[in-house]
């Protein structure tokens, strides 16, 4: 970044402006441009009430982080590998910043499985449309079948396309440290539901979407294939039911299996 030119006012309280040189234009963030004259201050009066009124909205705004923490206590999946952080440098060991190196599997924690995990050739996390991860979601608490399953009657009566983004918050999973075998996970059917109503995402606060006995992964693929995308992991343990707004994008991992994100949501 270049050196600021020198002041053509002069010195600090005052001085002759050097020939040639025109005194700094003082600008007010939002309100430059104006006219002048009785339009111009009507005008930047309705600037200003505009932005009062967003500055109030966005104090009404609550956000929900929903994401489970992606550290070495997080249970993997049993035989996969756990995160770890390495320091490569410290400040305190004489290095001139502290610097570190991550190992993990992308299914630690919240993340996004992509098609290829469970296809040959489909997309890749760093390939995957951004648009079901962010906009309106819903959540939902869902009651549980007999097996431990979410069921289309935990769905009934619901508009899965509006918004087109469900979460489903199944309370079978409150601790991110122990690995529950047990885990609540979605139907076959119920993943040919969410296809057939047009939904777009489906996340669940659990390990995974199919039971973690599962030998077919019978509920990714057939999300795969109805192009429906899907979020594992979840912390919706004090989000209430209701519509919210989703953020919750995958990282720019060409070709990967599954990519940790960062989810929240916001409430208005």
């Amino acid at each position: 970044m270049g050196l600021l030119p020198p002041d053509p006012r002069g010195a600090r309280g005052g001085g002759a402006a050097r020939p040639g040189l025109r005194p700094p234009r003082v600008l007010r963030a939002g309100f430059e441009g104006a006219p002048r004259g009785p339009r111009g201050a009507r005008a930047r009066s309705e600037r200003r009430r505009a932005v009062k009124e967003e500055m109030g909205g966005a104090r009404r705004v609550r956000v929900h982080d929903i994401t489970r923490p992606l550290a070495a206590e997080t249970a993997p999946w049993p035989g996969d590998v756990s995160f770890t952080l390495q320091w490569k440098e410290t400040i305190r060991g004489g290095g001139l910043v502290n610097l570190s190196s991550i190992s993990t599997s992308p299914h630690v924690g919240t993340h996004v499985d992509a098609p290829i995990h469970v296809r040959d050739g489909e997309p890749g996390a760093g390939e995957l449309d951004l648009e079901p991860f962010l906009g309106p979601a819903r959540v939902v608490l869902v009651g549980l079948g007999a097996d431990g399953l979410v069921r289309p009657a935990a769905l009934r009566g619901l508009d899965l396309a509006r918004p087109p983004r469900i979460l489903l918050r199944t309370d079978s999973c409150p601790s991110s440290l122990e690995w529950n075998p047990r885990f609540a996970a979605l139907a076959p059917e119920t993943a040919d539901l969410l296809v057939r109503a047009g939904a777009i995402l489906v996340g669940i606060d659990t390990p995974g979407i199919d039971p973690p006995d599962s030998r077919d992964l019978a509920v990714h693929r057939r999300l795969a294939d109805g192009a429906v995308r899907w979020i594992e992991g979840l912390d919706l343990s004090r989000v209430q039911p209701g519509v919210y707004e989703l953020i919750a994008l995958p990282l720019l991992i060409p070709g990967g299996d599954a990519s940790p994100v960062r989810a929240v949501l916001i409430e208005r």
